[in-house]
């Protein structure tokens, strides 16, 4: 009798455990959502003139490095370190199934030419007030003519950049990647039942603990290749941590290539008498 029922409570135990972890999975691959209604970045090109492909899009991410806006040369090995961790931390990063990989292959350029992605420092992320969590960064993902994604500016306050390491930074830089991929923030995962990139900083200080989770490339994967399938709309204006906002000022952003930021202004009035302006990236012309 002992042993039949030891039987059946072993049985029991292991059911309860395979449920439990399948519901963890399944937890883990819903948590993250991704952006219905827009295309992919289809690519830029490689280190050596290479076209990307549907399975090998290459992504590359710079540095303002003059004019407003830029890092000081003194932080050049900061952000550079910076962007090359997190170019790595995608580009090994795994989906649920344990070997299929995103098709973005992220790297490092100072080539103006060929920037998709370009991360800069502001005073602020516009919108949020200093000290609130989701003013840690914040990313405009800019579509082109036909709603595809197309380029993008990363936004890291200049107080955030020098109060954190050069790993915490890349951490910051992976989760803006993670919008630009297509994954929408997750708004409180304090549960710990979702290790995703796209949970926001716990707090002020802005160190992001999280990892990239299988269930963020899955979801990647999803937006790239199915984006039927994805629930959630983009919002406009800047992405920050959580929520939407107007860009920053800044006009132009100077690389090799110079790019003009055309800034459309809306003034604010209260009772006649001008109280602030709020600023949107209307276009982006390179010459």
């Amino acid at each position: 009798m002992r042993f039949v029922l030891c039987v059946v409570l072993g049985i029991y135990s292991f059911g309860l455990i395979s449920y439990t972890l399948s519901a963890f999975v399944s937890v883990e691959a819903a948590c993250t959502h991704c952006f219905k209604g827009e295309g992919a970045f289809a690519g830029g090109t490689g280190p050596n003139g290479e076209a990307s492909t549907p399975t090998n899009r290459y992504v590359n991410v710079g540095f303002a490095a003059a004019g407003p806006n830029s890092f000081p040369a003194s932080d050049a090995s900061k952000i550079s370190g910076a962007i090359n961790t997190a170019a790595g931390a995608w580009n090994g990063a795994v989906g649920e199934d344990g070997t299929s990989k995103t098709p973005y292959n992220v790297q490092s350029t100072t080539n103006g030419n060929k920037v998709n992605v370009a991360v800069t420092l502001v005073d602020r992320i516009p919108g949020k007030a200093p000290g609130d969590p989701d003013a840690c960064g914040g990313i405009r993902v800019i579509p082109d003519a036909n709603g595809n994604v197309s380029k993008a500016l990363v936004l890291i306050p200049k107080n955030v950049f020098n109060s954190l390491t050069q790993d915490e930074v890349a951490k910051i830089i992976e989760h803006e990647l993670g919008h630009f991929f297509g994954l929408e923030n997750i708004g409180d995962s304090s549960t710990g039942r979702c290790d995703s990139i796209m949970d926001k900083a716990p707090d002020e200080a802005c160190k992001v603990k999280n990892n990239i989770s299988k269930g963020d490339v899955s979801t990647v994967n999803k937006h790239a290749n199915q984006n039927n399938q994805c629930d959630r709309k983009r919002k406009g204006g800047v992405n920050p941590l959580s929520g939407g906002g107007p860009v920053e000022p800044a006009i132009p952003f100077y690389y090799p290539t110079i790019c003009y930021y055309f800034i459309l202004e809306v003034p604010h009035y209260n009772e006649g008498r001008y109280m602030y302006s709020d600023y949107y990236l209307e276009d982006i012309i390179c010459i």
